[in-house]
């Protein structure tokens, strides 16, 4: 008489929680936090320019809980695809949050970029300028003026305007850059350019 045993194998196939996905936006690069529901979950970042989703690079393989990406390019959004791979191969949910640029540039990028908090703005450097006026607009009115004697300018969280408490409140923004040669009294100017930027709801 012969008998026969049989074997159940158990499969896990509950798929790791992927949460608290953010980004912090610095000067020369973007640091990505997350949690997912394991330490030892395999966690894969791609990046892409905003605009240019056919190529997905991916950026890291591994675990952890952050990385950072420190090549990135002045003036540019990324958005990042993070997502968590259990050792049974389960996948979490694909999650994308978008990096934006702490640098804002006069160059032009295909459509007006969404600036990081605390932006700031750089141009080119103007042969034998000594300082350069920068003015923002919001709308059609002024909000802020200043005199940089360096090509860039990070831009305050808060200042007052003609008596007024202004902040960089969501809402579109163009800002124009002049080289000044000579004492500001004999107002010698040079348009270096202008560009605009969008500050998000956060």
């Amino acid at each position: 008489m012969s008998t026969s045993a049989s074997t159940v194998l158990n499969y896990d196939a509950t798929a790791p929680v992927l949460q608290k996905v953010r980004v912090d936006s610095k000067a020369s690069s973007n640091l990505l936090h997350w949690a997912s529901t394991s330490s030892s979950d395999t966690v894969v970042v791609q990046r892409w320019a905003r605009g240019n989703d056919k190529q997905q690079a991916t950026l890291f393989r591994g675990s952890g809980a952050a990385f950072t990406d420190g090549k990135i390019a002045p003036g540019l959004e990324y958005n990042y695809a993070v997502q968590t791979f259990d050792q049974a191969g389960n996948a979490s949910k694909r999650i994308v949050v978008a990096g934006l640029p702490k640098v804002l540039l006069l160059g032009k990028t295909g459509y007006v970029p969404r600036a990081a908090a605390k932006p700031i703005l750089r141009w080119n450097r103007v042969h034998g300028a000594q300082y350069y006026n920068v003015q923002l607009y919001r709308g059609t009115k002024r909000v802020f003026a200043a005199w940089p004697v360096k090509n860039q300018l990070g831009l305050p969280a808060g200042w007052r305007w003609n008596g007024k408490r202004q902040r960089l409140s969501p809402g579109k923004y163009r800002w124009y850059v002049w080289a000044g040669f000579g004492a500001r009294s004999f107002a010698h100017y040079q348009t270096v350019g202008s560009a605009q930027f969008i500050v998000p709801a956060r």
